[in-house]
């Protein structure tokens, strides 16, 4: 594997992103290399420590009830325990310690409206 090269255009651009609300990952994204290559040379280059946003606990309780509750009984599924799980079901634990147990799409643990929960794009403007 080759090592990644840091042109001064790619400096540039980590120096500009840096300040900016993106993730790490996503700069690395835009440059190409991964994450800790970007804190790595943004350390190296002294460039100033990022805010880290503290979300305290309440609040992520708050974020997880924003998703409806699930409604296995209208959909037909009836939720599973772990050992009674087979291999092609949505492995979503729900709030009484059991799982989805629907029928799991594309090779992905979850069925498609769970996927939909889990898996997501972040679109930002750069």
């Amino acid at each position: 594997m080759m090592p990644y090269v840091w042109t001064p255009e790619r400096i540039e651009t980590l120096e500009r992103l840096w300040p900016t609300a993106l993730a790490a990952r996503e700069i690395a994204v835009v440059l190409g290399t991964t994450k800790n290559s970007v804190i790595a040379k943004a350390n190296r280059l002294k460039l100033k420590p990022r805010k880290v946003v503290f979300i305290p606990p309440a609040a992520v309780k708050n974020i997880r009830r924003v998703h409806k509750p699930h409604k296995w009984k209208a959909k037909g599924k009836a939720p599973k325990a772990m050992l009674d799980l087979e291999p092609n079901d949505c492995r979503w634990p729900l709030d009484n310690g059991l799982f989805c147990g629907g029928h799991s799409v594309d090779k992905k643990p979850y069925c498609r409206e769970h996927c939909e929960i889990a898996y997501y794009t972040i679109k930002r403007k750069i």
